[in-house]
C-alpha cells in the first residue's frame, strides 16, 4: 500500500511539474532551503522531505478521481533488481535502472534525455550488476548523488549526465555493499550500506557535496570504550556488526540532527557525537 501511495504521488508530480521543465541550458540550482522546504512539484529525495513522510501535498490526484488514471507512456528496463524511488526536479526524472544505469527521463513523455553508463573494473561483474539495489538518488546544485555498486559515490551533471567527481567511499575487502540512497544535508552527501561480516563496513558517511572530500564517518556499531560499547556483552569491537541496509536516515533541521533508529548523529560538526 505504501508503495502505491508513493507511485501516485510521483505520478501527480509530474503532472505538476511537466511545464516546469527548466528550457535551453538554464538549470536552476537546487538549494539547502529547497531540499528543506520542496516544492509540491518536486521529488528531490527518497522520501521527498528528511522527515521521511512520502508524503505529496499535490491535489490533482485524489480519491475521487483515482480511478481515472491511464498509462501515458512506458519505458522498458533491463532485467533485474530494481528497488529504486525516482526523484523529480522541474519535469525531469531521474532514475537508476538494473544493470546500475542512471537516467535522465522527460516525465511527460518517457524519452532519454542522458543516459550515464560506468566503466567498470575488473570486480564488477553481470550477475553483480543484475542484482544491484540502489534504492534511489540525491540531487544538490547541479548534480546528481549516486551510490553505485562498486563502492564509490559519484557526482554526475544534472544536465549532461558526465561524471564531475567520484569517491571511494566501500574499499573492496571492507564487507560492505552501496544498498541505500543518498541524502544531501548542510552541503554533505550522506550514505548508509548494508555490511556483512567487518564492522569497517558498518558506517555512514559524510561527504562534501562539490569536492566528494570525507568529512566525516560514524560506525554503527559502537566500539569497546565508546557510549553503548558495554551493551555488547563483551564482544571484540571488530566482530561487532550493525547494518543500516536501505535507508540513509532522517534529518531534523531544527535540531541539526541526523536520527537512524536509536543512533542520533550531529551533523554540522566534522566528528560525531550522540545527542
Amino acid at each position: 500500500m505504501r508503495q502505491i501511495k508513493v507511485l501516485l504521488a510521483l505520478a501527480a508530480i509530474v503532472a505538476a511539474s511537466a511545464s516546469l521543465r527548466a528550457q535551453g541550458t538554464a538549470f536552476p540550482p537546487v538549494t539547502r532551503q529547497m531540499l528543506e522546504n520542496p516544492s509540491p512539484d518536486d521529488w528531490l529525495m527518497l522520501s521527498r522531505t528528511y522527515d521521511e513522510q512520502r508524503f505529496s501535498p499535490l491535489k490533482q490526484v485524489n480519491k475521487s478521481n483515482v480511478g481515472q488514471l491511464r498509462m501515458v507512456w512506458s519505458r522498458g528496463l533491463p532485467a533485474g533488481t530494481n528497488e529504486t524511488v525516482p526523484i523529480v526536479y522541474r519535469g525531469i526524472l531521474y532514475v537508476v535502472t538494473p544493470h546500475a544505469l542512471v537516467q535522465a527521463l522527460d516525465a511527460t513523455t518517457g524519452d532519454l534525455i542522458w543516459e550515464h553508463r560506468r566503466k567498470w573494473g575488473p570486480g564488477v561483474n553481470e550477475a553483480a550488476l543484475e542484482s544491484a539495489r540502489a534504492k534511489g538518488l540525491a540531487i544538490f546544485e547541479d548534480m546528481i548523488y549516486w551510490t553505485a555498486p562498486d563502492g564509490y559515490l559519484v557526482a554526475l551533471d544534472a544536465q549532461k549526465g558526465t561524471m564531475r567527481w567520484e569517491t571511494l567511499v566501500n574499499p573492496p575487502g571492507s564487507g560492505a555493499q552501496n544498498t541505500s540512497a543518498p541524502i544531501v544535508v548542510e552541503g554533505k552527501v550522506i550514505t548508509g550500506r548494508a555490511c556483512s561480516d567487518k564492522r569497517e563496513g558498518c558506517f555512514i558517511a559524510a561527504h562534501d557535496a562539490l569536492t566528494g572530500k570525507e568529512v566525516w564517518k560514524f560506525y554503527t556499531a559502537a566500539a569497546e570504550g565508546e557510549p553503548g560499547g558495554d551493551t555488547w556483552g563483551g564482544l571484540p569491537t571488530e566482530k561487532r556488526i550493525a547494518s543500516i541496509w536501505g535507508l540513509p536516515g532522517s534529518y531534523d533541521v531544527a535540531r541539526r540532527t541526523i536520527d537512524r533508529k536509536s543512533t542520533r548523529l550531529n551533523s554540522s560538526h566534522l566528528g560525531i557525537s550522540y545527542a
